[in-house]
This record gives C-alpha cells, sequence and structure tokens, in this order.
C-alpha cells in the first residue's frame, strides 16, 4: 500500500525520523566510541525496515496481477460452461438431431448412445449416428449441428458413395456433446476469498554489539 504524505500522522512520524537523525548526528560526533555498536543496530533496523516495505509493495504487485488473471480466465470458463450443460439430456439432443435432418434433407438410418466417459473436469457424451444424403445435405446437416445451443463435436467421419437411390452416400460418424456435473463447477474467484498473501519478512541479523 502507497505511503499518503500528507497524512498529519505520516508528517509527525517523518518530522520526528529527521529530528531523531540530527541528534542521532550530535550524539555520534561527540560519543563516537561509546555509542558506535547502537548507532549500527539502528541503522541496520532502518535498513530492515526499508527492504520490507519494498518486498510488501512487491507482493501486493504481484497479488492484483495474479487475482486479474485468475478473473480473467474464469470469465472465458464461464463462456464454455454455458455450452455445457450439468448433466446428459439425450431426448433434448436425439430431437436436435432428428429435426437438423429433417430441416437439411438427410435421413437417419440409426442412433447407438453410446457410454459417457469423464475427462478431467468434463463429461464427454457421445452418440453414433449413421445417416444417408448427398454432399450439399450432409455439410449442411453438420453445420446446423456444429450451432447447437451446446458444445458439439464430430470424430470418426466416413463417407461412401451410393449408386442407387435418391440419395448419393452414406454417412457414418461420432458426434459427442458435453456436461460438467455440478460438482465440478468451479467458483468464481471471489468466493474463493483470494486475499494477500501475509508478508514474511526475511530473516536479518542485527549487527553485534
Amino acid at each position: 500500500m502507497p505511503v499518503n504524505f500528507k497524512d498529519p500522522k505520516v508528517i509527525k512520524i517523518t518530522v520526528g525520523l529527521i529530528v531523531m537523525l540530527i541528534i542521532t548526528i550530535s550524539w555520534y560526533t561527540t560519543s563516537f566510541k561509546k555509542n558506535a555498536a547502537e548507532i549500527k543496530a539502528k541503522s541496520d533496523d532502518l535498513e530492515r525496515l526499508r527492504v520490507e516495505l519494498v518486498e510488501a509493495k512487491r507482493n501486493a504487485a504481484q497479488f492484483s496481477t495474479i487475482k486479474a488473471e485468475c478473473q480473467r480466465i474464469f470469465e472465458q470458463y464461464k463462456a464454455l460452461e454455458s455450452l455445457m450443460p450439468p448433466q446428459r439430456d439425450d431426448p433434448e439432443f436425439l430431437n436436435k438431431i432428428y429435426s437438423s435432418a429433417k430441416n437439411t434433407g438427410v435421413l437417419i438410418r440409426s442412433i447407438n448412445l453410446l457410454a459417457s466417459t469423464k475427462t478431467d473436469f468434463y463429461i464427454s457424451n457421445p452418440y453414433e449416428v449413421q445417416l444417408s444424403g448427398t454432399f450439399s445435405s450432409l455439410g449442411s446437416f453438420l453445420a446446423d449441428m456444429v450451432n447447437y445451443s451446446v458444445l458439439t463435436t464430430f470424430s470418426n467421419l466416413q463417407v461412401a458413395a451410393k449408386r442407387e437411390g435418391v440419395f448419393s452416400l452414406n454417412s457414418s460418424m461420432t458426434i459427442t456433446t458435453y456436461s460438467i456435473p455440478q460438482e465440478e463447477i468451479l467458483q468464481p474467484p471471489e468466493a474463493l476469498k483470494l486475499e494477500p498473501p501475509p508478508f514474511v519478512p526475511p530473516k536479518y541479523e542485527k549487527g553485534k554489539k
């Protein structure tokens, strides 16, 4: 915390230090041999306080930087979290698949619900989908699914051409949604009650008398 030199208390302390310095100088010149050790100890104490003040300011600056970075990352996390519901919703997602297929002219041949797997703090919910369509309708279907309100990814995409029928290709893929269990949801930085680390002054040995 910066020192406010306009504060009356600070002014009194400063004036007091100046007066003490003048007295010390007079004392030093008249009683050098007798008081040299004590004056050395006082000087060492002042130097120790200066070091502690600099260290405290440095720690406070680091804490503010770390806290700001924590808040920035948390905001990015919340944006991602909004795309990952707390639990798997099969009826809702299946309805989305069939709706997208109907709107884009794709025929769903089969959907197999695969087991969820937990990775780090989130859960992957895969669906194995087989469909028929054209290159154009398949592209439209994938684009529509990507724009779904929850995070959706595609893997194991395979396409095979057809020589007969209305559709020119068959395709299979794994479509995965993601969820975050309630107990895994991160709390905001302010809920963690982040406080600056307590200042521990460096070890310092006073001058020997």
